[in-house]
């Protein structure tokens, strides 16, 4: 079974918590136990880590109607499974999700992958937990669709330029600490590095700690540096 929700979108979560939380179903009859801010795609559809179904869910902007894209409702016993095959038989425990212009969904799966559900339907481990090094938090993906993630447990942040490429870190030395403002990027101590966001521009906002932190790529040359404080944000 389906369900119909709302067309603003922009209250997601609000929204979800509102129509839910008095135990009304979703598709399949499951409820949306708990879930992380919900990202938007090109076209308006929305996306949902339900963390508490372990199921990721999609709410089309062209019917309002929600349905599951990735799980099963059943928390996966070990590492990530499924991969090649459909996302819908493969067992996840999604946290932080992002969703780029092309339809493909990345999200952190038990706190230490990446994986990505493609247009198609088909699920894949694009950042092992052994390469990762650290607990994922915060995801987002740039115009090119390369998604920047939030390593918290290594004090850093940084980006995959496509599917199975190496990693490469933006921001943060892994010791934590916060210095760094105004300098590149790469020499920086962060803190726990929560979440991370994209503007048009291309600059990257980062929740460090009590900070709000940008890597600025408006100048000509590729030395990201970053601003720090609440103000950063405005400029």
């Amino acid at each position: 079974m389906e369900q119909k929700l709302g067309n603003d979108h922009h209250s997601c979560r609000h929204r979800l918590r509102r129509v839910f939380g008095r135990r009304r179903s979703g598709d399949a009859g499951t409820i949306i136990l708990e879930s992380q801010p919900c990202p938007v795609d090109a076209v308006g559809n929305v996306y949902i880590a339900d963390t508490g179904n372990n199921v990721i869910r999609k709410i089309d902007a062209a019917t309002g109607i929600i349905r599951t894209i990735a799980g099963t409702h059943s928390y996966p016993t070990a590492g990530p499974n499924g991969d090649g095959g459909a996302a819908t038989a493969a067992r996840i425990a999604p946290t932080y999700i992002s969703a780029d212009a092309a339809g493909n969904v990345y999200f952190v799966d038990q706190g230490s992958s990446i994986r990505q559900v493609n247009a198609s339907g088909n699920i894949n481990t694009v950042v092992t937990a052994t390469t990762a090094g650290g607990t994922l938090a915060g995801l987002a993906t740039d115009a090119s669709g390369n998604p920047y993630i939030a390593n918290s447990g290594a004090n850093i942040v940084q980006k995959l330029s496509s599917p199975g490429a190496v990693l490469i870190t933006l921001a943060g030395t892994g010791t934590a600490g916060y210095s760094g403002d105004g300098g590149l990027a790469a020499n920086a101590q962060l803190n726990r590095p929560l979440a991370v966001a994209l503007d048009e521009a291309g600059n990257v906002y980062i929740e460090d700690n009590a900070a709000i932190r940008r890597v600025d790529f408006k100048r000509t040359t590729a030395r990201a540096r970053l601003q720090a404080g609440l103000h950063a944000v405005s400029q």
